[in-house]
């Protein structure tokens, strides 16, 4: 609604069986509500926040109980208050005090609640949330003059006064029932209120440090209250973050790598060693090789199948393929397998490079792969 003291003031409340609503009329846009990620309007949250230099200001203030009015099912009722102004607010940062000083001493409001109440009184709001048998006009002139009262009332009450601490353009976060985080707070929100600076003074109840991060996208200058914090005003280090997470990303991998690498060294049937050596019955027409398998098993019965696959380094066609007796293998210190390999000399080509794929599964059904290049050469 429109007011001689705002550009627009609204108010927020219920009655004991009508659900919240703007009292009159709402605001355009709810742009309050971008916040509900970091804070719960039923709780005691506010903010103020100029755009730019001489810009729109906006104030929102919620979860301001009443002393007295409850719903039918006896849950407190609460307040919000929302502006929109564009030019110096005092009496918005009178209220805004209050509402911390009180918040910060005994973690809730009782005389602003007091005050709420006494403006807007339950026979008042029962009857303005049905505005159908109303005269608008004449209830836009009431609700006028009872905000005029709300703001008189809580400039009278409220402890008056400058912080006394210079404004800082800075982006920082510190706590409630911390005395300098507060002055230092007030000090920004009269800088936006009262001198018409851009900024944003926050109280959430939900956030933390870190909530910065998003919420002081493209500002210079910003004060993050949290209501349970006794912290003293810490400085918004956005490198910090982001430094931490590229530590947190490496340190992921390295430890993804290493048990990667215990996985196959302990799981996979490991093959120690495999060569490639002359035959010692080599047969004509053929080029015959042996092969010595050196693996990490135990016993041939914890041994399911060996394949044996080779084919030219540049083509992925097969000259063998084929599996491996297991009555080769005979157990040392470890299971040893040898394998004769004869291949016709009309599938060699000679000088070429080959590449012998030896694949092992255990018992279990894991798998172990090896392969190596050998070259052959078909005067054998």
């Amino acid at each position: 609604m429109s007011s001689n003291l705002f550009s627009n003031l609204y108010i927020q409340t219920r009655g004991k069986t009508i659900d919240y609503r703007f009292l009159l009329q709402a605001p355009q846009e709810p742009w309050w509500t971008s916040y509900e990620k970091d804070t719960s309007f039923e709780y005691p949250t506010l903010i103020i926040e100029r755009e730019s230099r001489g810009g729109r200001g906006r104030f929102c203030l919620s979860g301001v109980s009443s002393s007295t009015r409850r719903d039918r099912v006896g849950r407190i009722i609460r307040y919000t208050l929302v502006a929109e102004f564009q030019g110096s607010e005092e009496r918005l940062l009178h209220l805004a005090k209050m509402f911390l000083d009180e918040l910060s001493e005994q973690g809730s409001t009782p005389t602003l609640s007091e005050i709420f109440d006494n403006c807007f009184p339950r026979e008042y709001v029962e009857r303005v949330l049905v505005p159908d048998n109303i005269d608008i006009d004449s209830e836009d002139k009431e609700l006028t003059e009872r905000f005029d009262l709300l703001l008189s009332e809580v400039q009278e009450k409220s402890n008056q006064g400058s912080s006394g601490v210079p404004p800082e353009t800075s982006i920082w976060w510190g706590g409630l029932k911390n005395d300098e985080s507060r002055s230092r707070w007030m000090s920004l929100a009269e800088s936006i209120l009262q001198q018409g600076e851009s900024g944003k003074a926050l109280l959430l109840n939900l956030a933390s440090g870190q909530s910065l991060r998003d919420l002081a996208t493209n500002v210079k200058n910003m004060a993050l209250l949290l209501p349970e914090s006794s912290e003293a005003p810490q400085p918004f280090r956005p490198d910090v973050g982001k430094k931490n997470w590229w530590i947190l990303v490496i340190s992921l991998l390295t430890l993804l790598t290493i048990f990667v690498l215990i996985f196959n060294i302990f799981n996979n049937p490991s093959i120690e060693s495999f060569e490639v050596l002359p035959s010692k019955n080599p047969q004509t027409g053929s080029v015959n090789k042996e092969l010595s398998i050196s693996t990490l098993i135990s016993s041939r019965e914890e041994l399911k199948t060996i394949h044996l696959s080779a084919h030219l380094s540049d083509s992925n066609q097969n000259v063998l393929n084929e599996p491996l007796p297991l009555e080769q293998c005979s157990k040392k210190e470890k299971l040893e397998c040898r394998f004769p390999v004869s291949l016709p000399k009309d599938k060699i080509e000679p000088g070429g490079v080959y590449v012998f794929q030896l694949t092992v599964e255990d018992i279990k059904g894991k798998v172990g792969r090896f392969q190596q290049e050998y070259p052959f050469e078909v005067s054998e």
